[in-house]
C-alpha cells in the first residue's frame, strides 16, 4: 500500500506469525471456556465446586435470598444468577409500590392474593395465577389487594443494584 493511503480495515493476520504464543494462549483460553461451559451444563451448577442443590429454593423459605425493603409493606427476597434473577415480592394488604422503570425485562407471576398492576399508566386488576411482562423502561408498579399478594419477578438481565441488601425501588420515578 502506498504511504499515506488510508484503508477502512486493518489486516493484522501477519502478526500471528510474529507472535505464535498469543495464538496458542487464545486457543487455550477458548478451550478452558468450552470446558467450563460443558462442565456447567453437565453439573447444572454455577461453580465447579458447588453442589447442584445450591440452585434450589423454596417459596416458603426465603431467608437464602438477598433481602430488600421496597417500601412500607413491601419486601423482596432476591435470588441472583449469572444472566438473570428471581425476586419474590411479599406485599401486605393495600400496600402501594412506587412507580418505577429499569432497562431489564421483567416477567411477573402473581402466586397468591391480588391487587392492581400499574403498567405504562394503565391500572389493571390482577389475581392469583395472572402473569405479565414489563419490557425494559416500561413504567410500572403494584398496589396490594385487601388480602395482600406474593409475586415472583424474573429479571433479564440481572439488576446489579439488587445484588445487595438495600431499600427502595431502583429506578424510581421522580416528580
Amino acid at each position: 500500500m502506498p504511504a499515506g493511503q488510508l484503508t477502512s480495515s486493518l489486516d493484522l493476520s501477519h502478526l500471528k506469525i510474529l507472535y505464535p504464543l498469543d495464538d496458542i494462549f487464545a486457543k487455550t483460553m477458548r478451550a478452558k471456556e468450552i470446558e467450563w461451559k460443558s462442565q456447567y451444563r453437565k453439573n447444572c451448577k454455577w461453580g465447579l465446586d458447588m453442589s447442584a442443590s445450591h440452585n434450589f429454593f423454596n417459596i416458603n423459605a426465603l431467608e437464602r435470598g438477598i433481602h430488600r425493603k421496597l417500601t412500607d409493606g413491601m419486601e423482596a427476597h432476591i435470588f441472583p444468577a449469572e444472566q438473570s434473577m428471581a425476586s419474590v415480592v411479599v406485599i401486605e394488604p393495600n400496600a402501594v409500590g412506587t412507580i418505577h422503570s429499569h432497562p431489564q425485562e421483567q416477567w411477573s407471576v402473581l402466586i397468591k392474593g391480588g391487587g392492581t398492576r400499574i403498567h405504562d399508566g394503565e391500572q389493571i386488576p390482577v389475581k392469583e395465577g395472572d402473569f405479565w411482562v414489563a419490557p425494559g423502561n416500561c413504567e410500572h408498579g403494584i398496589i396490594g389487594g385487601p388480602e395482600g399478594a406474593v409475586i415472583v419477578d424474573i429479571f433479564a438481565p440481572a439488576r446489579p443494584e439488587y445484588t445487595k441488601t438495600g431499600e427502595g425501588f431502583a429506578g424510581q420515578k421522580t416528580d
